[in-house]
């Protein structure tokens, strides 16, 4: 039973860090789409560019939260 819970903690941590990576990712990649785009003036895909920023942003702030915890987090 120790060995499951260990390799599920371990799993949980791994699948943690590649949602915090694949967020930042997503989050940059989008940026410069947004920027693009309002340099194109084609306000329609900024907006969706931006959405799409917010969203990954944040998944990548609660992975990265949660993958730090401790004394650093408070959790409300």
């Amino acid at each position: 039973m120790r060995k499951f819970m260990g390799a599920l903690l371990i799993t949980l941590i791994i699948m943690d860090l590649l949602a915090a990576v694949f967020g930042a990712v997503t989050a940059l990649t989008c940026v410069k789409l947004f920027i693009g785009y309002v340099i194109g003036h084609e306000w329609d895909y900024a907006v969706i560019a931006m959405v799409i920023v917010t969203a990954s942003a944040s998944i990548s702030a609660y992975c990265i939260r949660d993958l730090v915890g401790g004394k650093f987090v408070s959790y409300d």
